[in-house]
């Protein structure tokens, strides 16, 4: 029996929103509530509405600028009174906000006391639940039908098998950050472009088809996922810089998860980058396992299993973008997975026109096609605000990412001075639009200089490019900061030698504690200093040759192995305690308790065994990091989570098997005094240490980085605020807790700028 959704709104002014979503909602399977079909709902009763809510299984609530019809006697609308219900029954609710930079007719939009209720509702809805906001109704009733289906099918995760539930988590992991996360946001409702597309089959080695004139079949637009499974789910996709190859691979990906979510069949589609691929791989089956264990968070048992069972669907973006020497061994290694696993689960591929030409050999995929440029048409409708539009221009403005960019840039440029600088000139006047001196910029608590802090935001993005040029083309993240991102010596050293520095403090620091006098505290702390930074000289002084992996933030426990050699530790540190527990209590034993000498080396033995046991389960703790995450930076804070979990453990542990010890001891005289207190401060002291042990330490040379990241003007103290800030100008995408270009172009751009200049950019 199908679900059934009651969709509430107020009707006149969301009259093509509600029939949008109605259709879709009806294609899909699910049924309307009866006042759906109705006309206007304000003239029903309004028992009548709260009854079609009560008997729906779903609540879709739509708002825009209008509270709705308030009954005679009654403190609310219909519209808010549907919402009350809903939740008072605890129905499932799904609520979508209109985008309020949607340009809206004044007729349609509610003034006077029914605006401020309006107001309230909206912020309600916010702060409870609510979708992304939405413009169009097409888009509208893709976004509820994709919220339903989510639902749905968490729902029914019930009767699922394990490979089942993994898939489905994989699946809401690659819609959420990157058809969510970023198609949704670089490709808004309504400003999708239908970017034509031409078969060049000689791209694969096979006889060229005619060339169709404009107009033809074969510049037609089919919906890249439709084509995909049309063409046997084997696709190459071409086009020079900005032609939108990512774009449409990430349509690709939001048509194969819709069909993957309905049918357990089907695979499931994954992004990947080329860009993080090396020289020294050579199978791109164990590349994938790693990058779905690195990107996805997957188990590498898991991720193989999917690969051998064609459960996923690679999307290969990038392949332009790898190392130039890795390329050819990256087609080899390609083909090479192609020969063995064949196309059961199907394979798309994008890459750069001119950098394919060059390859020595093709890629083995069944079909390929060339993305074309915009027609004038297209270029005009966008560009219609700047007036004409000359030839020079328009040729500039044929590829999706050039015009999206003039769009921005042309609003403080001339358009012949973009036209004569070529990209270029788009390119940097793009930035300066985005970066405009006087908008908000919450990066930062100095509002004095807008034009010096516009220059900080340059040099600090031009920092960024050149990061991940050097180290990850495909994303950064915060966390995986490292000194070798500070670039110069002289940088590293201080940060080497300030971080060693800081870490023999918080060594020596509960020793000074426990000592508690004077001299002994400040000898404490001044030899954790001077062993710190003469390590740390030692460290910098290499020119940073453990710049790249010496901060190693463990944002997850894991428990990896058995510890053998941390069991023969605690092992025989227990034998020793106990032997001398068992000399002292032989010496000094009152004759009339002779008899529980055998019943004491039981007890021995026991407390061997189990200081050997958590000695053997501590030694195997480890960490490892989490690629996928839902918030900035998330990495560092979850690793000084587990420092204070390890150390935590290993406190209790020496607790536990010290008062063991101890107790043994006492059964042959009195303990001497203060022994308790001594016994829980050997165990905080080794705590401590355990947790500066296992990503303590790490965590504070995270900081001390990004501390002399600030003092060298690289990054501004506020570094996730100045992120999310890009990202919001269009400069960045966030794809969950990550950062990456809105293109390589950009990217490129930035990173050739000089060093602490970005004059050509204002």
């Amino acid at each position: 029996m199908p679900l059934t959704v009651f969709v509430s709104s107020t009707r006149v002014d969301l009259i093509p929103f509600r029939e949008a979503v109605s259709k879709r909602l009806r294609e899909a399977g699910f049924a309307l509530g009866e006042m759906e079909s109705f006309g206007a709902r304000e003239q029903k009763p309004v028992e009548a509405s709260l009854q079609e809510v009560a008997d729906a299984d779903l609540f879709v609530g739509l708002y825009a600028w209008r509270y709705g019809f308030v009954p005679p006697g009654a403190a609310v609308s219909i519209t808010e009174m549907e919402l009350d219900e809903a939740e008072r029954l605890h129905k499932p609710i799904f609520c979508f906000l209109v985008d309020e930079s949607l340009e809206w007719p004044a007729e349609l939009r509610e003034g006077g006391d029914g605006a401020r209720r309006l107001d309230a509702l909206k912020k309600r809805v916010r702060v409870r639940r609510v979708d992304k906001p939405f413009t169009t109704p097409e888009g509208l009733a893709a976004s509820v039908l994709a919220a339903l289906l989510r639902w749905q099918a968490r729902r029914s995760t019930a009767g699922l098998t394990p490979e089942r539930k993994l898939l489905l988590d994989l699946l809401a992991k690659v819609e959420r950050l990157w058809v969510e996360g970023v198609l949704s946001k670089r490709v808004p409702e309504g400003r999708s472009l239908r970017i034509r597309r031409q078969e060049k089959l000689e791209a694969l080695g096979r006889p060229a088809l005619e060339e169709a004139a404009e107009g033809d079949e074969a510049k037609t637009v089919e919906p890249i996922d439709k084509f995909f499974q049309r063409k046997g789910r084997s696709l190459l996709l071409l086009g020079p810089p900005g032609s939108g190859k990512t774009v449409a691979l990430l349509e690709l990906a939001r048509g194969l998860v819709e069909v993957a979510r309905r049918d357990p069949t089907a695979p499931v589609p994954v992004l990947f980058h080329l860009a993080s691929w090396k020289e020294d791989d050579r199978s791109l089956t164990d590349w994938m396992e790693a990058e779905l264990s690195r990107r996805y968070h997957a188990g590498t048992e898991d991720a193989a299993q999917w690969i051998a069972r064609h459960r996923i669907v690679p999307l290969l973006d990038g392949l332009d973008e790898a190392a130039a020497e890795a390329r050819a061994g990256c087609v080899a290694a390609i083909n090479a997975h192609l020969h063995e696993h064949g196309l059961a689960a199907g394979m798309a591929v994008a890459c750069h026109s001119g950098v394919y030409a060059e390859l020595p050999e093709p890629l083995e995929l069944e079909n390929a096609v060339e993305l074309l440029p915009l027609t004038s048409a297209q270029i005009d409708d966008r560009l219609a605000t700047a007036g004409p539009v000359g030839a020079a221009l328009r040729e500039l403005a044929a590829s999706p990412l050039m015009l999206t960019l003039l769009e921005r840039a042309i609003e403080k440029t001339a358009p012949a001075d973009l036209a004569a600088g070529g990209t270029d000139q788009v390119l940097a006047a793009y930035v300066a639009a985005v970066l405009e001196p006087g908008r908000d910029i919450p990066w930062t608590w100095d509002k004095k200089e807008a034009d010096s802090l516009s220059e900080a935001a340059r040099r600090t993005l031009a920092w960024l490019a050149r990061g991940m040029a050097a180290h990850d083309r495909a994303l950064f993240q915060i966390e995986r900061l490292q000194p070798s991102w500070l670039a110069s010596r002289g940088p590293i050293l201080a940060y080497a030698v300030l971080s060693r520095a800081l870490g023999g403090c918080l060594f020596g620091l509960p020793l000074a504690v426990v000592f508690s006098r004077l001299e002994i505290a400040g000898a404490a702390l001044l030899a954790g200093a001077v062993w710190g930074a003469l390590a740390g000289v030692r460290l910098g002084g290499g020119n940073g040759r453990r710049g790249d992996r010496d901060i190693r933030v463990q944002e997850a426990l894991v428990w990896r192995r058995w510890s053998w050699r941390g069991t023969a530790i605690g092992a025989f540190a227990l034998l020793a305690c106990s032997l001398a527990a068992g000399v002292r209590f032989h010496l000094r034993a009152d004759p009339t308790v002779a008899h529980l000498r055998p019943v004491l080396w039981m007890f021995s033995l026991l407390l061997i065994g189990l200081g050997g046991a958590l000695a053997g389960l501590f030694g195997g703790l480890g960490g490892r990091a989490l690629e996928e995450k839902e918030r900035p930076n998330q990495g560092t804070w979850l690793a000084l989570r587990n420092a204070a979990v390890a150390g935590l453990v290993l406190g209790f542990a020496t607790l536990g098997a010290a008062g063991g010890v101890l107790a043994l001891i006492r059964l042959g005289g009195p303990l001497p005094r203060g022994t308790l207190g001594q016994l829980l401060q050997t165990a905080a002291v080794l705590g401590v240490w355990g947790g500066l042990a296992y990503s303590g330490l790490d965590f504070v040379r995270h900081f001390v980085l990004r501390l002399i990241l600030r003092l060298t003007r690289k990054t501004p103290g506020r570094l996730v605020r100045f992120l999310d800030h890009a990202a919001e100008r269009g400069l960045l995408q966030r794809p969950g807790g990550s950062y990456m270009f809105v293109h390589p172009l950009l990217l490129e751009f930035l990173a050739q700028e000089e060093e602490g200049k970005a004059a050509h950019l204002r």
